[in-house]
């Protein structure tokens, strides 16, 4: 909402993928927020697309 504060930010790489066994990993913004309630929460968001992927599952990939 419109009184939430950004805490911190940093950049760092988050696995998305899992390609046979392999992991994908791609660069990622995890930002704390603290909310007009005092709640903290870390929302991550994907560097490439700026898209919030914070719950968004691993996807696998197994070809046979």
């Amino acid at each position: 909402s419109k009184n939430d504060e950004i805490l911190w930010s940093k950049l760092a790489y988050t696995l998305v993928l899992q390609v046979k066994g392999k992991n994908v990993y791609v660069p990622a913004w995890f930002v704390s927020i603290r909310h007009e309630d005092k709640k903290e929460q870390v929302e991550i968001v994907n560097a490439f697309r700026n898209r919030i992927i914070t719950n968004a599952a691993v996807r696998k990939v197994e070809n046979k």
